[in-house]
């Protein structure tokens, strides 16, 4: 029987082959996604779409609760709300508008 620091530090060194090969071989897998013509790693038009409008229906409801022209429960957390609809909500409207441009960008 092996004494259990022994298993450890081939256990230790098996993960650390293994992450060193699994990032060599998702670069090469990167590189050929964009050679192949994929864009930006595989993401689709579809994908992109999908990300812009759904940044765009949140931060527009979240603004239209915000100006008062959607009423909100006496519970609701106007706190939280406020922090999705002026930060978090236009961070996802940004974000697809941005890898719908570089998908765009990378025909």
């Amino acid at each position: 029987m092996q004494p259990a620091w022994s298993s450890l530090g081939d256990s230790a060194r098996l993960r650390a082959e293994w992450v060193h090969g699994a990032g060599r071989d998702q670069q090469s897998r990167l590189r050929k996604g964009f050679r192949a013509g994929g864009g930006l790693g595989g993401v689709r038009p579809l994908e992109a779409a999908i990300l812009t409008v759904y940044g765009l229906n949140l931060t527009a409801v979240g603004l239209l609760v915000q100006a008062g022209l959607i009423g909100t429960p006496a519970n609701a957390d106007h706190h939280a709300l406020a922090w999705h609809a002026y930060l978090w909500d236009p961070w996802l409207l940004v974000w697809g508008v941005l890898v719908t441009a570089a998908l765009l960008r990378s025909r």
